[in-house]
């Protein structure tokens, strides 16, 4: 889902540019763009006369928003080099104003978007640095100028994204601090009855839902602030958060509020949405239509692999034994490793054997929130039930995972001490998220056990989740610092 956060943290970013004085055409311009009418924004964009920066950074906006939208590779070709030409036109304006280097430093933000949507994970965390160190000079230069606070929560959206062996070069010291100040900026502006009030209630809700773990306050937020707002990436968000906290109808009923027509750039994250929630509701047949809706009409490859493994699970699990076959045999020809589901995807396909059907529908079962129900399967069985060292592995975390949603905790820590026995230090994500579990679950009731199961997590190399399971640690840790 980080697509979706990079898309909405795009627009985000185009507060910082409130009090440059638009124009009443590139006014027009912005509030097309938040719509999400591309071809619309693009008319008024010709018809701008006055040269500025901000016609620049809107221009920018414009592309980076359709390559997010489509994934169009030919897009992105094309996008280095007008990004270039693009700096190279600021740079020849008047310096002496606070928004001469910010515009640089956010459209080098803009770009390690896309870089990043392309797996070009290198060039995304050059341009993090580059626009860390153009900020840095703007802060020294205009100290009281309170826009260039806000770009420091977007670089800390992003540090969850771009993998650590790439950290060392971002070097973001001393974010802590910048990120604090911009949360209360963030706060401010959702308060007030400014235009852009409302991109920032969406960030703030994304940053709640995907960096801050806290899925009860990404749903406080929009009941305080976008109960009753029907734009097109507010639906978007509240689809998201109803999803993350596995309110599947009400997740559908939003998406089914997002039109598609002419007038609106395609978004076919929707398709891939509504799969999900129809996957985990076990609606099989419904998830394979939206499914393939996507396949057909994304251009990129985020999210392919994973689309035609959840095909193939949603087959499997309807008892056709033909059609989950093909769609096995798809996965690795389609899409590419660009997204973790997508690396999963991967390594499923080149499991011989398959994992046991029990253990996958029982996954669907727990991810989709029926607890009681995966519980009652896995009962039927115990770990003498299957040959396969990885299925024994597996068969204990999705009891401890199972017991643990379904809050039977003291149950739930049994299986996890199992799971990590049997898994010692194989190459499966199984063993590194008990750890993290019972990190989580110590927290209340001792915290030196669960200082250590967090450094645990840390210890586990060459799984598919290592990136976001030692993210998700390293914050715990941060903030038991404290």
């Amino acid at each position: 889902m980080k697509i979706i956060i990079i898309l909405v943290f795009s627009l985000i970013h185009s507060m910082a540019f409130a009090q440059t004085g638009f124009s009443e055409n590139l006014k027009n311009v912005y509030q097309e763009l938040w719509e999400m009418r591309l071809e619309s924004s693009k008319f008024y964009l010709k018809n701008e006369k006055n040269a500025s920066s901000s016609q620049i950074y809107l221009e920018n906006l414009a592309q980076v928003f359709e390559i997010l939208a489509t994934g169009d590779p030919k897009l992105y070709a094309t996008y280095q080099e007008n990004e270039d030409q693009r700096l190279k036109k600021i740079k020849k304006m008047d310096k002496n104003n606070p928004y001469f280097l910010l515009s640089q430093a956010e459209i080098l933000v803009q770009g390690a978007f896309v870089h990043l949507l392309f797996a070009e994970q290198y060039q995304a965390a050059n341009h993090l640095r580059k626009s860390y160190d153009l900020l840095e000079k703007n802060i020294k230069l205009y100290p009281d100028f309170a826009e260039n606070q806000k770009i420091f929560a977007g670089l800390q959206i992003m540090l969850q994204a771009v993998p650590s062996q790439y950290h060392w070069l971002i070097g973001l010291f001393g974010l802590k601090g910048n990120y604090e100040k911009a949360w209360e900026n963030l706060e401010k502006i959702s308060e007030s009855q400014s235009l852009y009030a409302l991109e920032t209630q969406l960030f703030s809700v994304l940053l709640q839902l995907y960096v801050l773990q806290n899925p009860q306050k990404a749903v406080d937020i929009c009941e305080k602030y976008l109960k009753n707002s029907d734009n097109r990436l507010a639906n978007f968000v509240k689809a998201l958060v109803n999803f993350k906290n596995l309110e599947f109808e009400k997740a559908l009923f939003f998406l089914n509020k997002i039109e598609e027509n002419s007038s609106y750039q395609s978004f076919f994250y929707v398709n891939y949405l509504k799969a999900e929630c129809h996957l985990l509701s076990e609606n099989y047949l419904a998830a394979i239509k939206e499914y393939a809706i996507f396949l057909e009409n994304y251009a990129g490859n985020p999210y392919k692999k994973d689309a035609v493994y959840k095909t193939f699970l949603a087959y499997i699990m309807l008892g056709d034994s033909k059609n989950s076959l093909i769609y096995l045999q798809k996965i690795q020809k389609t899409g590419a490793e660009l997204s973790i589901p997508d690396r999963y995807a991967e390594k499923f396909a080149n499991y011989k054997p398959l994992p046991h059907f029990i253990l996958m529908k029982v996954r669907l079962l727990t991810d989709g929130g029926k607890f009681a129900k995966a519980i009652h399967f896995l009962d039927q069985y115990s770990e003498k039930d299957f040959d396969l060292l990885r299925d024994k592995i597996e068969f204990h975390y999705r009891k401890a995972r199972a017991f643990h949603e379904g809050g039977q905790v003291e149950k739930a820590i049994d299986f996890y001490e199992k799971t990590i026995a049997l898994n010692q230090k194989k190459a499966y994500y199984f063993a590194a998220n008990s750890c993290l579990q019972l990190g989580k679950i110590y927290e209340k009731i001792d915290l030196k056990k669960a200082i250590n199961y967090y450094e645990k997590v840390l210890e586990y190399d060459d799984h598919e989740y290592k990136n976001t399971l030692d993210g998700q640690t390293k914050m715990a840790l941060k903030r038991l610092e404290k």
